[in-house]
Order: structure tokens, then C-alpha cells, then sequence
């Protein structure tokens, strides 16, 4: 499977791991996160070790999950990128808007 995520309802942090492309096909996917009880979430951490290729709908489904948690930079963590995806990431500013680590 191309996305999987859990969610620590305690601790109140969605785990999301992303393989191989992150594109439109996975917006079925990531529309069951949307779907979660948002006061149930204080945290997003998105893993993008594992991710080839992300195009601009992998980038809007990001900011999708940025609103969920009220915008705030610290809310949401994007980890393990490779240099690729790291790089796009920076070109669309993103790293204005999300903690990448």
C-alpha cells in the first residue's frame, strides 16, 4: 500500500508513512484522514522516506492536512524526504510552512 497512517487518539498524533509516488491517486486515501475527529488530533507527522515522486496535488493534499490542525507550522512534521523531494518541497516554499526534517 502506497499511504498508511495511524492514529494515537491519547496522545492525540496521526502517523502517515507515503511509499513510492505521492500523487492524485492517493487522494482516496488521504480523504479518510480528513474524515478524522479533528479534536482528537494535535499532531501530524508525515514520513517521505520512502517517496519517489511528489507533484502538486501531493503538495495541496499537504496543505489540506496543514488547515486540519489550524495552520500552525509546528503542527505538522514532513521527515526523512530524500534530497529530491526535499528539493521541491523548498521550491514551493514549504519549508515556510511545515517542519522538515
Amino acid at each position: 500500500m502506497a499511504l498508511k497512517f495511524t492514529h494515537d487518539t491519547e496522545k492525540k498524533i496521526v502517523d502517515i508513512t507515503v511509499n513510492g509516488y505521492f500523487d492524485f491517486s492517493l487522494n482516496t486515501e488521504f480523504k479518510k484522514i480528513y474524515d478524522l475527529d479533528r479534536s482528537q488530533i494535535k499532531q501530524i507527522q508525515v514520513n517521505l522516506q520512502h517517496v519517489e515522486y511528489l507533484d502538486s496535488s501531493a503538495l495541496g493534499m499537504l496543505l489540506l492536512l496543514r488547515d486540519m490542525v489550524g495552520g500552525a507550522k509546528d503542527k505538522i512534521s514532513l521527515v526523512g524526504a530524500r534530497i529530491e523531494v526535499k528539493r521541491v518541497l523548498n521550491i514551493a516554499n514549504f519549508n515556510h510552512l511545515f517542519i522538515i526534517l
